[in-house]
């Protein structure tokens, strides 16, 4: 029998963990590397690191090194059988993503986030939040999640993270690559923060070369 569809997506192809290499992680901090899963946010063709079915959501949760194998493999067995729940919960993966990143967009560019993507972000950390706990790790404190099967557990860690960056002065050096066809953000962590492609090897050598040809057609 082929795999469900609400499982593994419209491909009915089972996919190994690790088989589909997941885009370079760039952003410098987990939650950043979430919004730049997918090439284009705002159109549906964009390739998507999270698509088409639970399991790619799993995988790149794996590939990042939030999941271990252990989870990995127990949440593919757990979502197996709840197919359509799984399904609901990477279609929650993809409208948290939507809701970070246009809250990362407007608090770069000076702007306040929309009530719509707030609202959503605040829930799914208050969903979070009922399943972890503070507990002592020395002389500090650290957060613990419980070791629950529940296949929304993959959202956890990225609230976390999101909160980490978001209330930190941190937050001051996120930027967005300033190539013309990517919309990855990342950490500027560079010594005079200077920095302005995700990628220097990738977004970097590219915008050279188009201002390269661009002057070359102009004849200056």
């Amino acid at each position: 029998m082929a795999p469900a569809a609400t499982l593994y997506g419209k491909g009915h192809q089972l996919r190994e963990a690790g088989r589909r290499p997941i885009r370079s992680r760039r952003g410098g901090h987990l939650c950043l590397d979430y919004l730049n899963t997918v090439s284009d946010h705002f159109s549906p063709t964009g390739e998507d690191d999270l698509s088409p079915g639970y399991v790619n959501v799993v995988d790149w949760f794996w590939q990042a090194g939030v999941l271990t194998d252990h989870d990995t493999a127990r949440l593919v067995r757990a979502a197996s059988k709840e197919p359509r729940e799984a399904a609901a919960v990477r279609k929650r993966a993809i409208a948290f993503r939507e809701a970070l990143y246009a809250i990362v967009n407007a608090l770069t560019l000076g702007g306040e986030p929309e009530k719509d993507s707030l609202d959503l972000f605040n829930k799914e950390l208050r969903d979070a939040n009922q399943h972890g706990w503070f507990a002592a790790n020395g002389l500090h404190l650290a957060w613990q999640w419980r070791d629950e099967p529940r296949l929304d557990r993959i959202l956890w860690p990225i609230g976390q993270s999101a909160v980490d960056l978001l209330t930190s002065e941190r937050f001051r050096k996120v930027k967005q690559c300033e190539a013309e066809d990517c919309q990855a953000y990342f950490l500027d962590n560079s010594k005079n923060e200077s920095r302005r492609f995700c990628s220097a090897t990738r977004c970097g050598t590219a915008d050279r070369v188009r201002r390269f040809r661009e002057r070359h057609k102009s004849g200056t």
